[in-house]
């Protein structure tokens, strides 16, 4: 699932940007990555 930022911001060189997963994957059988 992607989500867009609440307000535009201007992402430059050197900017650090953080992505963080919030699917639960524990109980996939067998483990994979999630990928997309």
């Amino acid at each position: 699932q992607n989500r867009a930022l609440p307000e535009f911001r201007k992402i430059l060189r050197g900017d650090h940007l953080t992505l963080e997963c919030t699917d639960e994957t524990l109980g996939r059988d067998p483990p994979q990555a999630v990928l997309g």
